[in-house]
């Protein structure tokens, strides 16, 4: 059946004690886009969705588990994939969140000024990540039914299991290394989390924002990458980008012409 391009699409449905999370996966180009609610308020977010998926279908979903969507975020500007949030927030009211310098031309709230938001028992807390690309954020989950430890990280594009975020994307070299060193940076704040925490990036596996030891794991945790990731052996920013500049994937397809889209919030 000819659905969207042959799509293949697997959610997944998650309970943590009050907390309710469902992962939408775009296994063709390895994307991966999260909904998650405390079941108590009735309150949501949505992290990175993907138009791939349809506006509809994560308000549809989140009106199914029950939730009310108040937040929007995105952890960066999208290069390989055509974001829905500005859709969605056109459709629910409910506000974007991006990194302070993201360069849309559609409001947004920015992470600074909002620091962390509330759920319920669950808590956002924004972190700036630059690396990928200058205005990415990562987003620490703290469900506090269960205790004051963080929970769980949604890196996007900075850190994945087996890999790290390329940093030059639509970028002169000279950009890319000043992106490559603040990439260096930003997962070494990452890298501060307790071992426990759980990471949920924006890409696996087919995606061509990490480079080639990307796994096919849609998750992982701190303490697994800080043993096994290779990116993390390297104790200075030169070595890091020779090592990230080398073995690195083909550039997406379309990259200009999706990042203007993203910037605009045009889904066609």
């Amino acid at each position: 059946m000819a659905v969207k391009r042959f799509l293949s699409l697997i959610i997944s449905s998650l309970r943590h004690d009050k907390m309710r999370m469902k992962i939408y996966d775009d296994s063709i180009h390895g994307c991966l886009s999260y909904a998650i609610g405390d079941q108590v308020s009735g309150a949501a977010v949505l992290i990175d969705p993907l138009n791939e998926i349809g506006s509809e279908r994560y308000i549809l979903d989140l009106q199914d588990m029950g939730l009310r969507l108040k937040w929007i975020i995105e952890t960066h500007l999208h290069a390989d994939h055509i974001s829905c949030a500005h859709q969605i927030s056109d459709l629910t009211g409910a506000p974007v969140v991006m990194g302070t310098s993201s360069p849309v031309s559609f409001h947004f709230e920015p992470s600074s000024k909002l620091q962390e938001i509330h759920l319920g028992h669950l808590s956002f807390k924004f972190m700036d990540t630059p690396g990928h690309t200058s205005e990415s954020i990562s987003i620490i989950l703290t469900d506090r039914s269960r205790g004051s430890d963080p929970l769980a990280v949604f890196s996007g594009d900075l850190l994945f299991a087996g890999d790290v975020g390329r940093s030059d994307l639509a970028l002169t070299p000279e950009e890319e290394r000043v992106m490559s060193a603040n990439s260096f940076r930003s997962i070494q704040k990452i890298m501060e989390l307790p071992d426990s925490v759980l990471l949920y990036p924006a890409h696996y596996g087919a995606s061509k924002c990490g480079g080639i030891f990307m796994s096919g794991s849609q998750f992982s945790t701190i303490g697994f990458e800080r043993r096994n990731n290779r990116f993390l052996s390297f104790r200075n920013e030169d070595d890091f980008w020779k090592f990230q500049s080398r073995f690195r994937k083909l550039e997406p397809e379309g990259v200009r012409i999706i990042r203007e889209r993203n910037i605009t919030g045009s889904s066609k």
